[in-house]
């Protein structure tokens, strides 16, 4: 089961370094490719420390975390 989960966990994250690069080119060119897998892995963890889970979720965030900056949710100029 723990290879099932990895393998699982490794293909989300290439989806949503994919979904960098589809969606966010600039953000993707400019990172690089190992740098859009750290941004994808980055979104992964933080939008599980506030507790989303979902995929969906954590597409929505890494979007949002794209547009407003990495650390926004803790930015106190974003209240």
């Amino acid at each position: 089961m723990s290879a099932f989960k990895t393998a699982a966990a490794s293909r989300f994250e290439a989806g949503l370094a994919a979904h960098v690069r589809t969606y966010f080119p600039n953000h993707s060119k400019i990172a690089g490719e190992t740098g859009t897998g750290t941004l994808a892995r980055l979104a992964l963890a933080r939008a599980r420390s506030h507790g989303i889970e979902s995929e969906r979720g954590v597409y929505l965030y890494l979007n949002v975390m794209l547009i407003l900056g990495s650390y926004f949710d803790e930015d106190p100029q974003l209240p």
